[in-house]
């Protein structure tokens, strides 16, 4: 079960404000204990006009500016459950929910460009949320989260093609440039798998709700094809002059 819960994207490395916001920003991710970058995520939407929040490309690139991997979302289906592809550039790994002919839901992924293709359908049962939905999830709970409730969801986790149980629940607040900022904890809603395996964090600003940190595992990959825990720092068009400069969205 560790293994499953490493594939919780924040991704949430990625968890952005797709369902609230249509300005691409950038999320620096750095190693866990240093504070050596280990790669960037530009998010950008490409929809147009009034539906310009629903479908997202993010490139990720090394410190380099060398893509890492490309993903791509659609929201237009579910606010919370994208059906999205992301591609990695050197194994040729791929991982994603895609909805068939039917409109059933799908997990997919592939280890290698030529690899077998592994699916697994699923069904889209509330209160659900999977990779970059899972951020717009938590903002449609926000003011119950900041009460105290705890918040449970079936999380699809298309990499090991399961849907694990979760919970998030408020923790201490933090400080970010000055700002403070609330934190939620994310973890498998198991009293005893959830004790052993990591917690995921992330910290928002309080009043305008956007994401300003996380900390966990991350959906991008090792060179063993296993995700690596990161620390991301958010940025919307004012990220210090220190970092990559990756232009204008």
């Amino acid at each position: 079960m560790s293994r499953i819960f490493t594939c919780f994207v924040l991704l949430l490395t990625s968890t952005v404000s797709f369902a609230a916001t249509s300005q691409c920003y950038t999320g620096y991710a750095y190693h866990k204990n240093s504070d050596t970058l280990a790669f960037t995520a530009r998010y950008t939407p490409t929809g147009e006009s009034e539906n310009r929040s629903k479908t997202w490309v993010v490139n990720y690139r090394a410190p380099d500016s060398t893509l890492l991997a490309t993903k791509h979302l659609d929201f237009s289906h579910s606010p919370y459950v994208p059906v999205y592809t992301q591609k990695f550039a050197d194994s040729g790994n791929m991982a994603g929910i895609r909805r068939d002919n039917q409109g059933q839901w799908v997990m997919v992924e592939r280890k290698g460009e030529n690899g077998s293709l592994n699916s697994k359908t699923f069904e889209l049962s509330p209160p659900m949320a999977s990779d970059n939905g899972i951020h717009p999830f938590i903002q449609a709970h926000f003011d119950a989260l900041l009460a105290g409730e705890t918040l449970r969801f079936k999380l699809p986790l298309a990499p090991r093609q399961r849907v694990v149980e979760m919970r998030i629940d408020r923790i201490e607040n933090t400080n970010i440039d000055g700002t403070t900022a609330v934190r939620f904890r994310a973890k498998v809603d198991n009293l005893f798998v959830g004790w052993f395996t990591q917690k995921l964090e992330f910290s928002y600003h309080p009043q305008t709700k956007h994401l300003l940190a996380f900390k966990g595992v991350s959906n991008m990959q090792d060179e063993r094809g296993e995700p690596y825990p990161v620390r991301i720092r958010y940025y919307r068009g004012d990220a210090p002059a220190s970092l990559p400069d990756l232009g204008d969205c």
